[in-house]
């Protein structure tokens, strides 16, 4: 279940909010209760481009050789 981000410009308030199916589902804004002047934003992570895999291991990154208990 992924984690939109709100805002209400009913009293300009923003806020996150974990939605199901964000097609159909009516979030109000926690501070006031507005439903109809809430709108979804655009998060970082729906913004930003992923860089693609080269395939290549990286020679920098090493795994610990330590032991669990």
């Amino acid at each position: 279940m992924p984690i939109f981000e709100y805002y209400c410009s009913n009293c300009k308030e923003l806020f996150e909010e974990l939605v199901m199916n964000p097609a159909t589902s009516r979030v109000a804004c926690p501070k006031c209760g507005e439903i109809k002047k809430v709108r979804k934003r655009p998060s970082a992570t729906s913004l930003h481009k992923v860089p693609s895999f080269s395939g290549q291991p990286s020679t920098s990154a090493r795994c610990s050789s330590g032991s669990f208990s």
